[in-house]
């Protein structure tokens, strides 16, 4: 069973999700988000019964109630260097009673509408994500039934930053296939992870 939840934070709630979560999605390299998919999830578990239901608590690591009330106030009090949105995007000859109970019981906080077509979730994904993400990762085709969606994005800069340098400096043999690099200030400490076993700092 969850802990209790006064007993842990919400922090540490999705730092616990995102060790399994990181296991079973980042198996090779990419960019991913725990607490996008956390947050989802935290706010369909109140409408989920049975084992479905104890398993979400499981993965959340808190109670179905407290982990919906967690995520709703993420997204209505989000840090102000975060960008954060939900939606729930439906198309309409798919609707059953069952759905239509279920799209009632979510928090308000997750937007709903009809299934937009390719051109609106594409600057969705870039109104709610500072313009980062220019295209939603999913295909919106005719059959496209339910879409479940998610947007976290922020903006940092470094305390000490990178200023751009010239290319035919660079030298190698990847100089010329190269379009633009940065150089990091001495100020930078700066790692390179080979492997488990070997690390170089530069």
């Amino acid at each position: 069973m969850p802990e209790s939840p006064s007993s842990i934070s919400t922090t540490e709630l999705v730092a616990q999700y995102s060790q399994g979560f990181n296991d079973a999605v980042l198996t090779s390299h990419g960019v991913a988000s725990a607490l996008g998919l956390w947050v989802l999830l935290a706010l369909i578990a109140p409408d989920a019964q049975g084992d479905d239901r104890k398993a979400l608590e499981v993965a959340l690591g808190t109670t179905a109630e407290d982990a919906a009330r967690r995520a709703t106030e993420l997204l209505e009090s989000p840090h102000p260097a975060l960008a954060s949105a939900t939606a729930l995007w439906f198309n309409p000859d798919y609707l059953n009673e069952r759905f239509s109970q279920f799209s009632v019981d979510v928090p308000e906080v997750l937007t709903q509408g009809p299934m937009p077509d390719q051109a609106a979730a594409d600057a969705w994904a870039s109104e709610h994500t500072y313009g980062l993400i220019k295209k939603f990762p999913v295909v919106v085709q005719p059959l496209t039934a339910v879409v479940l969606a998610s947007a976290l994005a922020t903006k940092a800069n470094w305390v000490v930053p990178f200023y751009d340098e010239d290319i035919k400096s660079l030298g190698g043999e990847f100089a010329d296939q190269t379009a633009a690099a940065l150089r990091a200030p001495e100020a930078h400490w700066i790692s390179i992870i080979r492997s488990e076993e070997q690390t170089s700092e530069l």
